[in-house]
């Protein structure tokens, strides 16, 4: 949201996050830009990068950092 509307001041930045999707359909592709959390979407990248080479026995950043 910061790099779509940098002139929005930081602490108004949840109440115009939740007004655009709001507004948005739900096929919107800013939707699919929406992560909970950092770690969560680095996880996401990382299977999906797996995935994609076929090589499922990749072990995630978040595995590193739990053992």
């Amino acid at each position: 949201m910061h790099h779509l509307f940098p002139s929005i001041p930081y602490h108004n930045l949840g109440v115009a996050h939740r007004r655009l999707m709001a507004g948005l359909p739900r096929d919107s592709l800013y939707r699919d830009t929406v992560r909970v959390s950092l770690i969560g979407a680095i996880v996401e990248l990382w299977q999906r990068a797996a995935h994609r080479k076929g090589d499922t026995d990749v072990e995630s950043p978040s595995a590193r950092v739990a053992a």
